[in-house]
């Protein structure tokens, strides 16, 4: 997978973008801003960038052009381990969850397509040998399905399953959010 493990540069979006020109800040190798409450995240294959996945909380989908590749997150190969998440929200908040641990991560935006396990191979066969993959796919049938196929693509004792306590670590993050207590007057 030419030159997408520890990837650290910022995309190329500007004018010509698939999203038709509509980004207007670029946060380094991981998604760009619409404005409002959208987030264009995008997807790799083994020649480069190939998509771009829009998501908000009345739409998502790949922008016009767009292929499904995978959301790699910046220095997936140089950490502990690599988590494969089904969506890159799912992979920030697990990162989230998890602070200061050497993680990098891969998303497939939902269930994963031959081709998507395809690159996932080319990925985790480029990954240094001793590295944990870690399969962190939600908590639901689609879930452990998609776990079982891409934990297939490692040699036995190297991956490991980690469903989430919720349906998916978005959840997770979430539930925890709501139980943080604020002190109230006289603290």
């Amino acid at each position: 997978m030419r030159g997408a493990v520890g990837r650290g540069s910022s995309l190329p979006i500007g004018p010509d973008d698939p999203c038709g020109g509509a980004a207007r800040r670029t946060i380094p190798g991981c998604s760009s801003l619409l404005g409002g409450d959208r987030v264009v995240i995008p997807h790799y294959d083994g020649d480069g960038l190939c998509g771009y996945e829009i998501r908000g909380p009345a739409y998502r989908g790949m922008a016009r052009g767009s292929r499904r590749g995978l959301w790699i997150s910046v220095g997936a190969g140089a950490g502990d381990a690599i988590v494969v998440m089904e969506s890159a929200i799912d992979a920030l908040s697990h990162a989230a969850l998890h602070p200061g641990v050497g993680y990098g991560y891969v998303a497939t935006s939902g269930a994963v397509s031959q081709r998507q396990l395809e690159l996932l191979r080319a990925l985790l066969d480029a990954l240094p040998s001793g590295m944990r993959v870690v399969v962190a796919t939600d908590a639901d049938e689609a879930g452990d399905r998609m776990a079982e196929q891409i934990m297939a693509l490692v040699p036995p004792g190297r991956a490991e399953r980690e469903r989430p306590p919720a349906k998916d670590w978005n959840d997770v993050l979430m539930r925890k959010a709501t139980r943080v207590s604020v002190p109230g007057p006289g603290y």
